[in-house]
């Protein structure tokens, strides 16, 4: 009897074939296997009970970074003498990209093994790990599609590449110091130094150099040299928003942050993320100023673990090579063009990446930016048809298809140009990738972001979800709910009536059933970089303008006469709800963040300083939260900044209450870029639990902007079965 048996999942890129292979000619069944356009198919002849085996052992011994999510069985013609990997094939059907994986423990044993013919080679991979996503350019995954085929195999990759035995059977990046790609070591006028490997030495006295590693550039030096931290910060105005850290190995990192045995796992995952964690203080304050946590991740790729070697340092800076508010720097010639200046040295390497990655991040255990190593991995979420764009900040798209959800890497902000041609570029190829024709287009409800205009130019009728309802349909859609209440708290969300939006309560029927009381943001965008303008309009809805001057003049403020204009007469004002803006102004209150220099400065500097939060009882006036009252006691301190996390979590789990009582649902979704905040998600979960409400929060994806388009996809399948 013959079969031809379809694997869907995480099948391509991750050593599947050679692995079938193996299984096929130790059990003695005939046949072939081959990659498609959907995924890996297998067609042999053997009787129904050595059918049987086979799958048993194939799912029995899947490799570690596969995963089949459907197996399709049919009887076919067909009789072999042997079992053989064929060419692949392209077909009209759906396929997966695998992301990019960790270097595994394999081939790190042989990049620093003397004897092996690998040794030192920055390029280093094999099926179980290396450049996947950031070297495709089309599917079926092969050489012949991905940024390596300029590159041909030398008479011992290719015998490797063909045998059987080998890790590197049909290893697609496979190279070694003989045929693969090589790197460059440039100084600051591109003029060439005879040996790379100088590198080592080059950070060791003190030098910043961009690196170009797997998904792009980064920006490295040594982390434990105060002077050159600070020196970095001028040449990338870049104030006080934290660098991310490398570490040597594990044990390093548990030098300078407190590790669980969660986050060693997660740390050491094939995913290699960064993973925000308590600091020890070991690490100079310069590295994450005004914070209590850092960002640490470990080496990922074989040419991180050559920087250690050849520096013999145990930290390095390594932040994205790139300038503030663009896209991760991808080729040789943008890092020489926008870096100069910047960095004293190029490392520089001659493989295309042809999709841009940053790192991901995960913070409590949750996701905040999805990139390198998650995107775009198939997820087992059956949304129907469609694609969604996202919003404009920590931006990415989604594509629904085929049981499927493929969730791309982080874009960054679309306000800048080169980040939304990026974004545009990718989006055009995954399109490509799963042979997928733009139809039932999702979008934010803002008219002026860039994603709505795209979204226009795909269809004359995009939908438009309202942005917090899309973060409340993303943590619902990922925890496989048809109807909740959420709390959903972030900065900016283009609100239903026009207005800023960003600290509420809404049930999945479309109602916005209450959350904090509107106030005024004064100079409208001018406002989210100067607190003092947002506490100035929280404290005139209780006090005075004599009131008002008195204070602002106690602490330093003394030209508010422009604010009580705005305020008074609402000139260039916007209305807003937003609970970031009012952690924004509490961090001012309490002389923790004068300025906002990066995206949620002064709520995540707010956080640090209260350490606990202080119990209080909030003030709710039909289901809507006034924070004016808390603020208006004029008594900022530490005690306060407990206070207000308390105020703003239990205000708004109680709302959330009476909101599940109102409608007789018993679940709850916390998403937004708030609910990164761990005090605030505490105590919101405690007062929920308490009434016997179910709560729900996001893992698997942001619960930051970067779930959003995931959101507007399962708002648009909710759509249609309602």
């Amino acid at each position: 009897m013959s079969f031809r048996i379809e694997f869907r999942g995480v099948v391509q890129g991750v050593g599947f074939r050679p692995f079938i292979y193996k299984i096929a000619r130790k059990l003695g069944v005939n046949g072939f296997v081959k990659n498609t356009g959907f995924g890996v198919v297998v067609e042999c002849d053997c009787s129904e009970k050595k059918l049987t085996v086979f799958l048993t052992e194939i799912n029995k011994n899947l490799p570690s970074i596969a995963r089949i999510d459907n197996i399709s069985i049919k009887k076919i013609k067909g009789k072999w003498r042997d079992f053989s990997i064929q060419t692949s094939t392209e077909t009209t059907e759906i396929g997966s990209v695998s992301p990019d994986i960790g270097i595994c423990d394999s081939c790190l044993a042989e990049l620093f093994d003397f004897n092996n013919r690998r040794f030192l080679h920055p390029f280093i991979n094999c099926t179980n790990c290396g450049p996947r996503f950031t070297v495709i350019e089309k599917l079926p995954y092969d050489r012949s599609s991905t940024s390596m085929k300029n590159f041909k195999m030398c008479f011992e990759c290719e015998k490797e590449f063909n045998n059987v035995e080998s890790r590197r059977f049909h290893a697609q990046p496979i190279s070694c110091n003989n045929c693969g790609p090589e790197y460059t070591l440039l100084d600051s006028k591109l003029r060439r130094l005879k040996d790379w490997t100088l590198v080592g030495k080059l950070l060791k006295e003190g030098n910043i150099v961009a690196v170009k590693g797997i998904g792009g550039f980064h920006i490295a030096c040594n982390a434990l040299n105060v002077s050159l931290i600070t020196k970095l910060r001028k040449l990338k105005d870049r104030k006080f928003k934290p660098f991310a850290v490398m570490a040597k190995n594990i044990e390093k990192a548990e030098e300078a942050c407190f590790i669980s045995e969660n986050d060693k796992t997660l740390l050491t995952s094939s995913v290699k993320p960064i993973v925000i964690l308590k600091s020890k203080n070991f690490l100079p304050s310069e590295i994450n100023p005004k914070l209590d946590s850092i960002g640490i991740m470990l080496p990922y790729a074989p040419i991180h673990h050559l920087l250690f070697y050849y520096s013999n340092l145990d930290f390095l800076v390594m932040t994205s090579g790139n300038l503030s508010g663009e896209p991760i720097i991808t080729s040789n010639n943008e890092a020489f063009e926008k870096l100069k200046g910047i960095v004293d040295f190029f490392l520089v390497h001659n493989r295309g990446i042809v999709n841009g990655c940053d790192d991901s991040i995960i913070k409590n255990n949750t996701v905040v930016r999805y990139s390198r190593g998650l995107a775009p991995q198939p997820l087992n979420f059956d949304f129907g048809e469609g694609v969604a764009l996202g919003g404009e900040l920590n931006s990415n798209f989604a594509i629904a298809r085929k049981k499927k959800v493929y969730v791309s890497q982080y874009f960054g902000d679309l306000s800048d140009y080169d980040s939304f041609l990026r974004f545009k570029q990718s989006f055009e190829r995954f399109l490509n990738f799963f042979k997928v024709k733009p139809k039932n287009v999702t979008c934010d409800l803002h008219p002026n972001f860039k994603t709505t205009l795209l979204a226009e130019t795909l269809t004359r009728d995009p939908i438009r979800v309202q942005h917090h309802f899309a973060h409340l349909y993303s943590c619902m859609g990922e925890n496989n709910l048809k109807e909740a209440v959420g709390v959903v708290c972030d900065g900016f969300g283009y609100g239903l009536d026009g207005s800023a939006w960003g600290g509420e309560v809404l049930t999945s029927e479309g109602k916005r059933f209450g959350g904090i009381e509107e106030f005024k943001l004064l100079g409208g965008d001018e406002a989210t970089r100067k607190p003092e303008r947002i506490l100035y309009s929280i404290l005139r809805k209780k006090l005075s303008e004599e009131e008002c001057a008195d204070f602002f003049e106690k602490i330093g403020v003394k030209s508010i006469a422009t604010y009580e204009e705005m305020f008074e007469k609402n000139i260039n004002v916007l209305n807003s709800t937003s609970c970031g803006r009012v952690l924004d102004a509490a961090s001012f209150a309490c002389g923790v963040c004068n300025e906002k220099t990066y995206d949620g400065e002064p709520a995540i500097q707010l956080e640090a300083f209260a350490e606990k939060p202080v119990k209080t009882k909030p003030v709710i006036e039909k289901n809507k939260l006034i924070v004016s009252e808390l603020f208006s006691e004029l008594n900022f301190n530490k005690t306060f900044a407990g206070k207000i996390h308390d105020y703003v979590a239990r205000g708004l789990g109680e709302i959330a209450v009476e909101a599940c009582d109102s409608t007789g649902f018993d679940s709850v979704c916390l998403s937004g870029g708030v609910m990164y905040n761990k005090i605030i998600t505490s105590i919101l979960k405690e007062v929920l639990e308490k009434n016997k409400i179910k709560v729900f929060t996001q893992k698997l994806l942001p619960s930051g902007d970067g779930g959003l388009s995931f959101g507007q996809l399962y708002y648009n399948l909710l759509k249609d079965n309602t």
